[in-house]
């Protein structure tokens, strides 16, 4: 599965998105329909770039990167993620996460 569905963009209601240990490529910047999505989970995926479009997931919180091949910077939109608490980007290549340290995010956890 390098990509998700399209009927996948179609849950509004959509909670958690866990597609951890999938192969993953591209996530689209269809993303930002899942309005009240709280929890995504990239774990262990092929992604490489977070679209611009996470920045509309205004109800996020907890956002597993862990062992993803992210890389580049972070979208800016990102640190305007007033109900992000949790962020897990462990082991990535080279992810610039500036505008998450210069934000007023309340994350609890960075790691």
């Amino acid at each position: 599965m390098h990509r998700l569905p399209d009927s996948i963009w179609r849950l509004e209601g959509l909670l958690e998105l866990h597609v951890c240990l999938t192969v993953l490529e591209v996530l689209p910047d269809e993303i930002e329909n899942l309005k009240k999505l709280k929890v995504l989970d990239l774990s262990h995926t092929g992604v490489r770039k977070l679209p611009a479009s996470i920045g509309k997931l205004k109800k996020l919180e907890k956002l597993h990167a862990s062992h993803a091949m992210l890389e580049g910077e972070v979208p800016s939109d990102i640190g305007e993620l007033s109900f992000m608490k949790f962020w897990n980007y462990l082991m990535q290549k080279s992810v610039d996460c500036q505008h998450l340290l210069d934000s007023s995010v309340n994350l609890s956890r960075l790691s």
